[in-house]
């Protein structure tokens, strides 16, 4: 015999049975009691005494002959037919250009009047703009890369529920289902038989993530090839400026001046740079996408391939018990 409760709409939330009765009753978010899955009770007079605790009376019992063992093949059933985790859709991935920015760079050395000639004025700006981010592109196409891969892979690389982990969510998905059919079978199966800690293996996340693969050709050669602007293309975003310093006296001793130089906007010219590098990662999204999609859907199969091994043990370990169970023949009392 094997007693299940059940509760009605009758319940005000009042917390004597999840309190008192634990290993029977849960608390739901909104307050009320609920029935832990899969628990049943094979002691009727203390069955009794638990439905008396209710004072609306929304807990009611029912034995039923071998019931025990009709759920513990339901829950088989669920754990045979678990599909584990999803694979996204490619459409999940896309590169949204305005969601990436270059980041902000300015050079030194602007408005010092110091150059001779406006010409050497304009070398020294386009230089400054080639040190300060002309020379990082690659860097700067990199950092792009890994945002995006940050912002849209990150559950799928980590083992950390705060990150929100598409494994965590799925692991607990399934010890769920252990814990429900560990309730129904009881002491015969260990505490440890609930526990599900299946992840892609280190190694294999590791190497995925690394710089190696991230500074690849295969991520940035693509987006160099759509950026086809040279340093001098640029110039036209530097000023430059002009005014008299004064230069020593002349043989008579009258004061002399010299039109000297200085260079400013460095930071325009980087911003056009910034908004031609977003671009380009944009006119390559393909790749960059394919490259993203490609890694997560490796992970998936791994993790699936590895959940499913671990499930098929649980199930074969519960399976000796609750076959060992009595056959059902239902009769209520």
């Amino acid at each position: 015999m094997a007693g299940k409760f059940s509760i009605s709409k009758n319940c005000v939330g009042c917390g004597l049975c999840y309190l008192q009765y634990p290993e029977y009753f849960s608390e739901t978010d909104d307050g009320l009691a609920e029935i832990v899955k899969g628990s049943f009770i094979d002691d009727q007079s203390k069955a009794e005494k638990i439905v008396a605790v209710c004072d609306v009376k929304a807990i009611a019992v029912a034995f039923t002959e071998g019931s025990k063992k009709a759920e513990a093949k339901k829950v088989l059933e669920k754990l045979k037919n678990f599909q584990g985790l999803t694979l996204p859709r490619e459409s999940e991935f896309k590169f949204i250009r305005e969601n990436y920015s270059a980041g902000y760079y300015r050079g030194s050395g602007e408005h010092r009047y110091e150059y001779s000639s406006e010409s050497a004025a304009e070398r020294a700006g386009l230089a400054e703009f080639e040190r300060c981010m002309y020379s990082q592109i690659d860097a700067i196409i990199l950092k792009i890369i890994t945002e995006y891969r940050a912002s849209l892979l990150k559950p799928y690389y980590t083992k950390n529920e705060a990150e929100k982990s598409v494994y965590v969510q799925i692991n607990k998905k399934v010890s769920k289902l252990l814990s429900e059919l560990k309730n129904i079978v009881g002491k015969e199966l260990s505490e440890s038989f609930t526990r599900i800690e299946v992840y892609p293996d280190n190694a294999l996340v590791w190497k995925m993530l690394n710089k190696g693969e991230l500074v690849s050709d295969e991520l940035i050669s693509p987006v160099r090839r759509k950026l086809d602007y040279s340093l001098n293309d640029y110039k036209m975003y530097l000023d430059t400026d002009d005014m008299e310093r004064y230069a020593g006296t002349d043989w008579r001793g009258n004061s002399k001046y010299k039109d000297m130089y200085c260079y400013y906007n460095v930071s325009k010219a980087c911003e056009e740079l910034g908004k031609d590098i977003v671009n380009a990662c944009y006119w390559a999204s393909d790749t960059i996408e394919e490259q993203a999609y490609g890694a997560v859907k490796t992970l998936v199969e791994v993790y699936n391939k590895q959940l499913k091994k671990l499930i098929s043990q649980k199930v074969a370990e519960a399976e000796k018990v609750v076959n060992a169970m009595p056959e059902d023949s239902p009769k209520k009392n």
